[in-house]
């Protein structure tokens, strides 16, 4: 049995710092095509710092680096969110922990990397839960130039199968999920009345967020339009938002003499995992990350993902 220290030792002396990064892939809808996507980001790239910066959440978010690749026919990026609240310090097994000396101007930055190919409109991202997510990215370079009216979607690509695995449930067991209510349009609500019931209670309590699970007797199931309803409004809403929905696992049968199956349908998007080495700072360094979601664009290029 090894005591503290040698165990801290051991954890020191091995390759630690390998952290798996999530990498997803979206494609791009421009809805004003005097607008490309592509011509927006040559514009943002020529502004200053300081211009790019924008409001979010209390705090603030910037295009940070942008690079155009006219070889590779790729825009590479990075996003930062500026946290200007509380924070974390710096310590150490043997010291004390203490805070950082910020400007008032200055904050934590969160980062998050991003490609974007004109030529297949697909864009790529890592996934940092602190950081900026896609609809956030797609919101700002949509509103970058209000003038210019330009709009732009970043839809999931979900796994082939999931979407085909939901059509083939004839029988609805179960359906679990947990909603955001201030997510829920009220076009969601008039299209879904299980979901303006849950929202209304939501509201009626003032949570931030509501679970519910509607479950049929053994040997039962549930009312079949109402649960598919529910369950392909649950798989729409959750390639959408990426902040309404944060749990729908819908449980069925494709017939009375299938086995029950159940869908995690947060986990249909398409994505990878990669292995990062964290640097002496403990960050993931931009040229690892930019690297490893390209070799993820290629790979699902090549796999036939998008054309």
């Amino acid at each position: 049995m090894w005591g503290i220290e040698e165990t801290i030792n051991i954890y020191l002396n091995k390759e630690k710092y390998n952290n798996i990064m999530k990498i997803y892939v979206y494609t791009v809808t421009e809805e004003n095509h005097l607008q490309p996507l592509k011509d927006i980001l040559h514009l943002v790239k020529e502004e200053s710092l300081m211009a790019r910066n924008r409001p979010f959440l209390g705090d603030f978010m910037r295009l940070n680096n942008i690079i155009w690749n006219e070889e590779k026919n790729l825009f590479f990026m990075d996003f930062i969110r500026v946290r200007m609240s509380h924070g974390p310090a710096i310590g150490g097994l043997q010291r004390e922990i203490e805070g950082f000396n910020f400007n008032e101007d200055e904050g934590f930055c969160e980062e998050t990397a991003a490609i974007y190919s004109p030529e297949h409109h697909v864009w790529v991202d890592q996934y940092n839960f602190a950081g900026i997510r896609s609809s956030k990215m797609a919101n700002y370079l949509s509103d970058f130039y209000p003038n210019r009216h330009a709009t732009f979607r970043f839809e999931p690509i979900l796994n082939h199968d999931i979407e085909q695995k939901l059509l083939n449930k004839t029988l609805f067991t179960k359906i679990d999920f947990k909603m955001r209510p201030h997510v829920i349009t009220e076009a969601d609500r008039e299209e879904n009345i299980s979901v303006r019931r849950a929202v209304e209670m939501a509201e009626e309590n003032g949570s931030a967020y509501v679970k519910i699970t509607i479950g049929a007797e053994r040997y039962h199931s549930l009312a079949n339009r109402a649960a598919s309803s529910l369950a392909h409004w649950l798989l729409r809403k959750s390639q959408q938002s990426e902040y309404a929905i944060d749990r729908a696992c819908i449980t069925g049968k494709d017939s009375e003499q299938d086995p029950s199956e159940t869908l995690d349908l947060l986990r249909a998007r398409e994505y990878k995992e990669c292995e990062i080495t964290t640097a002496s700072d403990r960050r993931f360094p931009r040229d690892d990350r930019w690297n490893a979601l390209e070799r993820s664009f290629h790979e699902w290029r090549r796999n036939g993902l998008f054309e």
